[in-house]
C-alpha cells in the first residue's frame, strides 16, 4: 500500500527532473549554439603565440576581465565611458543605456560561444562600460582628426605607443563585444548619426582604417587611396544580392577589409590542387618573373607567359597579430567555404620557406619587410600555418598553383633561366658572350679557309 502510494510521487519527481533537464538543455542550447560569434582561441592555436591573442592594455568583454596585468589601465575605460555619458547627457541618462543593455542581455550572451558565469548586474555593467569606452574613443578620435585640432590629448592620435596597443587590443578575437551593442548604444546617443550624418559603421571604419589599411595595402597605391568608406561598403559589405553583410564585431570588420563581397569560390581540397610544390626562390631560379600589382586586392593574382603578378604584401609588427586572430575567427566561426584569410596565409606559406624567398619578393617589390630580418619573416609565416585546419582551397589559388608547378617542372624554363643567369645577366657577361661567339666564328672561318686552300692545292 505504501509502495503504491509512493509511486505517483516518484513518477512526478522524475517528470520534474526530466523537465528541469530539458529546460536546462534548451537554455544551454540557446546560449551556446544560436548565433555565437565570439570565441576563445582554441588552445592548439593559442599555444603557438599566446601574446598575439592576449590584450596588453585594455580588456573588452568577459574573457580577460579580471586580468591582473590589465587592472592598472582600467581608469582609461572609466575616463572615456564618463566622457561619453557627459557628451550625451542631454539625450540619455546612464539608466537609459543600462536599460537598453538589459533588454539585449540574452542576445548578447548568445553571441559568446561559452556560457558567461556572471550575474546580470555585473554583466550589464561590463558591457555598458566597454561599449561606452569604445564609442567615446572612436568619436573623440574622429572629431579631433576632422577638426584638425593640434591640442588634443586623445590616445590614438597623440600618444602613439598607447594608441597602437589599444587598437591592437580592439581587434583581438577574445577581446570583443557584439557589434550590434556598439551600434545600438551609438544610435541611442546619436539618432541621426554623429554630426547628423556619420553612422557607427562609418565611424568604426574611419578608426580602424589608419591602423590596419596600410598593413594590407601600400599607402602610396591607388588601391589604398580609393579604399574609402563608400568603396568599403560597395565592394566589401554589399553582397551580390544587394543585402548588407552583417558585421559581428570589430575583429570581423577587420576581416572585411581583406575579403571582398564577391570573393573567389572555395572548394574542398580533395577536389583541387591545394599547394604549390615550389617556393618563390625556386620559381625565380626557374626563370619566372615577379611583378607587383599595387592596385589589386589580395585574391587577385595572375600567372601567364612566365610572369607572376601579385598584390603588394606588407609585413610589420601587426601582421602576425592580425592574421592569427582573423584565421582563428575563421576556424571557429566559418565553414571551409569561407576560409578566405586562411587561404591567403597558406599562399604565403607555399611561397616562403626561407629568408631567400623573402629576399626575392622584397627585391621584386612584391613585399615590404618592416621587421628587418628576412629570416624572421620566413619563420613567422611558417609558424602561422602550424596547427591550422586547411580544408578548402580558393579556386583562384588552386588554378595558380597548377600554373606555377607546370612552369617550374618544364625543363625548357630551367635551361633558359640557367643560360640567362650564366651568360646574359650583366652587360659584361653579354660582352663576353658576344666576344666568344665572334672568336668562335673567326676560328670557324679560318678553319674553312684552310680546308678550302688545302683542296685547291
Amino acid at each position: 500500500m505504501g509502495t503504491e502510494g509512493a509511486a505517483p510521487w516518484s513518477v512526478l519527481r522524475k517528470d520534474d527532473e526530466q523537465r528541469s533537464l530539458l529546460n536546462s538543455l534548451e537554455a544551454t542550447s540557446s546560449e551556446r549554439i544560436i548565433d555565437p560569434c565570439i570565441y576563445r582561441v582554441p588552445p592548439i592555436l593559442r599555444k603557438m603565440n599566446e601574446e598575439a591573442y592576449t590584450p596588453s592594455l585594455v580588456s573588452i568583454g568577459p574573457f580577460h576581465r579580471g586580468n591582473e596585468t590589465l587592472k592598472p589601465t582600467q581608469h582609461l575605460k572609466f575616463s572615456y565611458a564618463n566622457k561619453f555619458l557627459m557628451r550625451t547627457r542631454q539625450q540619455n541618462s546612464v539608466d537609459d543605456y543600462a536599460r537598453a543593455v538589459r533588454d539585449w542581455e540574452d542576445e548578447i550572451r548568445r553571441r559568446y560561444y561559452e556560457s558567461i558565469p556572471m550575474g546580470r548586474d555585473e554583466f550589464v555593467e561590463m558591457i555598458l562600460m566597454d561599449g561606452c569606452f569604445i564609442i567615446e574613443l572612436f568619436v573623440s578620435v574622429f572629431l579631433e582628426i576632422t577638426s584638425k585640432s593640434n591640442g588634443g590629448t586623445y590616445l590614438l592620435t597623440k600618444r602613439w605607443p598607447v594608441g597602437f596597443d589599444i587598437m591592437r587590443d580592439l581587434i583581438l578575437l577574445e577581446n570583443q563585444i557584439p557589434f550590434f551593442v556598439l551600434e545600438g548604444l551609438f544610435n541611442l546617443a546619436f539618432p541621426n548619426g554623429l554630426n547628423d550624418k556619420i553612422s557607427f559603421h562609418e565611424l568604426a571604419f574611419e578608426n580602424l582604417s589608419p591602423s590596419f589599411k596600410p598593413t594590407i595595402y601600400s599607402p602610396n597605391s591607388k588601391m589604398c587611396k580609393k579604399f574609402s568608406y563608400s568603396y568599403f561598403v560597395d565592394h566589401h559589405l554589399t553582397l551580390p544580392n544587394g543585402d548588407r553583410l552583417q558585421v559581428e564585431h570589430l575583429c570581423d570588420m577587420l576581416r572585411a577589409f581583406y575579403v571582398p563581397s564577391n570573393p573567389p569560390t572555395i572548394v574542398r581540397g580533395s577536389n583541387h590542387k591545394v599547394k604549390c610544390s615550389c617556393t618563390a626562390n625556386q620559381l625565380h631560379e626557374a626563370g619566372l618573373k615577379f611583378e607587383v600589382h599595387q592596385d589589386r586586392g589580395i585574391f587577385e593574382l595572375e600567372c601567364s607567359e612566365g610572369v607572376f603578378k601579385m598584390p603588394l604584401i606588407r609585413i610589420n609588427v601587426m601582421t602576425e597579430i592580425m592574421l592569427r586572430n582573423l584565421v582563428a575567427f575563421e576556424q571557429c566561426h566559418h565553414n571551409f567555404e569561407k576560409y578566405y584569410v586562411t587561404n591567403h596565409m597558406f599562399l604565403l606559406y607555399n611561397l616562403i620557406k626561407t629568408g631567400k624567398d623573402v629576399e626575392i619578393l622584397v627585391e621584386k617589390g612584391i613585399m615590404e619587410n618592416f621587421l628587418g630580418d628576412n629570416n624572421d619573416v620566413a619563420t613567422m609565416i611558417i609558424k602561422l600555418s602550424q596547427q591550422v585546419v586547411f580544408a578548402g582551397i580558393n579556386t583562384n589559388y588552386g588554378n595558380l598553383y597548377v600554373k606555377l608547378d607546370e612552369f617550374y617542372n618544364n625543363p625548357y624554363h630551367k635551361y633558359k633561366a640557367n643560360f640567362v643567369r650564366e651568360y646574359w645577366s650583366t652587360p659584361w657577361k653579354r660582352v663576353s658572350l658576344f666576344g666568344g661567339i665572334l672568336l668562335l666564328s673567326l676560328t670557324l672561318i679560318q678553319t674553312i679557309c684552310s680546308i678550302i686552300s688545302l683542296f685547291k692545292k
